[in-house]
């Protein structure tokens, strides 16, 4: 399916946003093929809508013409929604304005996001002029007025049909007697090849029993005869099980079980083979020796590669040797996606190691671009599946940065390339996500912590989460003994790059009251004007509090 689509990203968030006014143009003759694409993203990531969590809805409207009706997720991991625009609508040429809304199943809840437009343009053959239609009826009634002539011949010709059926009746008699002729010569002419055939059959079942029967007695006196040899120098060894195929051992990671092993073959499991890159310790094993065991052999072969292990022993056993390393070697493309280049696309290779220079426009040849935009040595890998799927693996040597992409099955999704995703390594994990756990911070000025013997109770802690690189700060409070618009404790100062303030629990007999993070990390608090004179040392704050900790500033 040929579609077109216009890609439109629409970001969810409560900040101002412009109206979007895309570059996307339609014709009104692209009947069932004009796609609107929604990636539609929460913080820069993919907000995660399903037909199962959520109704979408979008509208749109061409002057004093609208349309209001549902749209599909199609990939509900990356936010992904699309939207063909029915014909009817496409008839009206302009510009369009547009609106997604988003309603969560079991909620009252709907995300409203921000308005966008695009164009339907008229096509060119809706712009033909009316003399040239006229031309194409005038050149039809031409060509029916000669058709009329013709069919006026044919009429006057029937006038005098009793000629031609006179003529008929005698083409008819003489058509049958010939007719009847013929059969007869061909029937006579199937009954003498019939008798013919039949004969060279039964002289050919006669002529095969005959030799048969004398195969047979040949093979009889064969056997006779060889039933008279004498078999005791005859290899006595058995080299396969009773169906034929090869006996199964499990060596168990034991050097001295294989060299052990008698002249044979075998499949072996858990292969003590101790060779740099190998591909599986399950495979074909051979066993050859001479001159009672003082050289022999032993030739592995894993079942899932190309490789062959050795391993000789003379006098002493050898390490094991890598006898076609040439199959561990990855493949040289030379630069890709330039002039007089054999490759120009990596999702076109085939499976295999290779090596190769990506060019600094990677996209053109769909591979993932080096963050400064230059070109960079790549070392992929392909595996391919059945029905078109792949999957590739690319390192950039320089960063050692892994990439993997998929192609999906073909037919099945227009867009079958799934793209490139970046693999995090442990390193970068552990930067973007961390956890202090609960520290408890000190208080200042007699303040007094509650409650320290109670496990239910909130302590006077604090803690610091980075989860995926955004840090979210907690501080539990319960103190009595405070004054207001004094500090009466202190957090480290990293966690308060924005001043905060929060309600904290009061007595009820209380308004309530404030805290007050500061810069510096102090925690200070603030009672209600009314109650200055009533706060009492016993009187109680108590909460917890949770903020985002702003590294990059912004507003």
């Amino acid at each position: 399916m040929y579609n077109k689509e216009g890609r439109i990203r629409l970001e969810t968030t409560a900040h101002i946003q412009s109206k979007l006014n895309t570059n996307i143009q339609f014709y009104n003759t692209d009947v069932g093929t004009a796609n609107l694409v929604f990636n539609v993203t929460r913080n820069g990531s993919p907000l995660l809508v399903s037909s199962g969590n959520a109704d979408v809805f979008l509208i749109l409207k061409n002057g004093t013409s609208y349309i209001v009706d549902t749209v599909t997720p199609t990939d509900p991991l990356n936010g992904r929604l699309k939207y063909t625009i029915p014909n009817e609508f496409l008839g009206l040429t302009g510009k369009v304005d547009g609106q997604l809304y988003i309603a969560v199943h079991g909620k009252e809840d709907i995300v409203t996001e921000v308005e966008f437009s695009f164009n339907i343009a008229d096509s060119l053959i809706n712009t033909i002029p009316a003399v040239d239609k006229l031309n194409e009826i005038r050149t039809f009634q031409d060509f029916r007025t000669s058709i009329m002539t013709t069919i006026n011949e044919i009429n006057e010709g029937l006038a005098n049909g009793t000629d031609y059926v006179t003529q008929l009746e005698a083409a008819k008699t003489s058509g049958m007697k010939a007719i009847n002729d013929r059969t007869t010569q061909v029937i006579s002419e199937i009954t003498t090849l019939v008798g013919t055939y039949k004969q060279e059959i039964t002289d050919l079942k006669d002529s095969s029993i005959g030799e048969l029967d004398t195969k047979a007695t040949q093979i009889k006196a064969d056997v006779e005869a060889l039933n008279k040899y004498d078999t005791t120098n005859w290899q006595k060894a058995k080299l396969t099980q009773d169906n034929g195929q090869l006996q199964i051992i499990s060596l168990a990671d034991d050097l001295d079980k294989m060299h052990n092993l008698p002249t044979g073959f075998y499949y072996t499991t858990t292969t003590p083979v101790l060779g740099i890159g190998i591909t599986s310790t399950a495979g074909f094993l051979e066993v050859l020796e001479r001159n009672g065991g003082i050289l022999k052999r032993i030739t592995f072969r894993p079942y899932n590669s190309t490789q062959i292990w050795i391993k000789r022993f003379y006098n002493t056993w050898y390490d094991w040797e890598l006898l076609n390393p040439e199959v561990n070697k990855r493949k040289s493309l030379g630069s890709i996606g330039v002039e007089n280049s054999e490759y120009n696309d990596l999702l076109a290779l085939k499976a295999g190691l290779y090596e190769c220079v990506v060019p600094s426009d990677a996209f053109l040849v769909n591979a993932p671009q080096e963050p400064n935009g230059k070109s960079y040595y790549a070392e992929i890998d392909v595996y391919e599946g059945n029905n078109g799927r792949k999957q590739l693996r690319l390192i950039m040597s320089h960063l050692n940065t892994e990439y993997h992409a998929t192609v999906h099955t073909d037919g099945v999704e227009s867009n079958a390339f799934k793209g490139w995703k970046r693999v995090q390594d442990a390193e970068e994990f552990e930067a973007l996500n961390s956890d202090t756990g609960w520290v408890d911070w000190e208080i200042m000025n007699d303040a007094t912590k509650r409650q320290t013997d109670d496990p239910t109770a909130l302590q006077c802690q604090y803690r610091v989460r980075t989860v995926n690189g955004v840090k979210i700060a907690h501080l539990r409070v319960n103190v009595n003994n405070v004054v207001t618009q004094t500090a009466f404790g202190s957090i480290p100062k990293h966690m308060c790059l924005k001043v905060q303030n929060f309600y904290v629990r009061t007595p009820v007999s209380m308004n309530p009251a404030v805290i007050l993070v500061d810069l510096d990390g102090t925690l200070k608090f603030y009672c209600n004007l009314n109650d200055t004179s009533k706060w009492l040392p016993g009187h109680y704050i108590y909460g917890e509090f949770t903020w985002i900790i702003d590294d990059l500033g912004g507003n």
